[in-house]
């Protein structure tokens, strides 16, 4: 019994080093957050839109660092005792300094403790920044694009994941969320913003390969017709086609590119 612990042990050790086993945790920490993210938008907050009135309490920032996390059902308790609403300015992974405006309370002139229950650290953290799980993931990616391990088949692995991420993420919920705060207002998460989190820096890590690049603007090219159309998602395309006329130095590789970057299947 204790041989065939300490076998199964080594076993588990060697899969905790192995590059599959960090591209697993990276994958499935993304697909928590963004899961969260789309079956409650806003993290259970109401739309910014929702409230009245441009003036307000402001709520500074208690330290400098990055916005952590936005304890929802503490500012909600507190907003319901004040008989106010609170909208919030900063999203978690947002670098703020102390003393800034990272809120305003809307029918209440005391700020109290709100500022505590927007959670500001020095280090970010995945638990509800999606942005950062995606930045993760995408790293993996760039390591394995460095002159040193050139490894393009594991950066291709890494862009497959994203797809699969952003396309789950982005897909449409059967029904409205409810929401769950109507006291705390969020600003919605710019999922544009996450596309070029996930993929930009890999098209210039691999601008002067074809399958790299191309796979990384077949994805974006899926991904932003589930989106939809719009200006971030269009300039996100024209940065990717410039790195790869920048990067491939063939007639034949840019051929190939252009076949790539149809969102049907190559």
């Amino acid at each position: 019994v204790i041989v065939l612990s300490l076998i199964r042990w080594i076993e588990h050790l060697s899969r905790i080093g192995s590059l599959t086993y960090a591209l697993d945790q990276a994958e499935t920490s993304a697909e928590r957050v963004l899961a969260e993210l789309r079956h409650r938008p806003r993290y259970g907050g109401a739309n910014c839109d929702a409230v009245e009135g441009e003036n307000g309490t402001v709520i500074q920032a208690a330290r400098s660092g990055f916005v952590l996390r936005l304890q929802m059902a503490e500012l909600q308790s507190q907003a319901s005792q004040d008989d106010c609403h609170v909208v919030i300015d900063v999203m978690p992974g947002d670098h703020v300094l102390e003393g800034q405006r990272v809120a305003r309370l809307v029918g209440c002139d005391r700020p109290g403790a709100y500022p505590e229950h927007i959670v500001i650290g020095s280090k970010r953290s995945h638990d509800q920044d999606p942005s950062y799980a995606l930045q993760a993931l995408r790293e993996s990616a760039s390591k394995a694009l460095s002159p040193g391990i050139n490894d393009p088949g594991t950066a291709i692995e890494v862009v497959a994941r994203l797809e699969r991420l952003l396309w789950a993420s982005f897909a449409s919920v059967e029904k409205t969320p409810a929401v769950v705060f109507d006291r705390i207002h969020v600003l919605d998460v710019d999922r544009g913003a996450l596309l070029a989190t996930s993929f930009l820096q890999i098209a210039r890590d691999g601008k002067h390969l074809e399958d790299v690049i191309g796979r990384t603007a077949r994805a974006v090219t899926r991904l932003s017709e589930r989106l939809g159309e719009d200006t971030a998602t269009a300039a996100l395309l024209n940065d990717i086609d410039a790195y790869a006329n920048d990067g491939l130095t063939t007639e034949g590789e840019r051929r190939r590119y252009d076949k790539y970057r149809m969102a049907s299947d190559y």
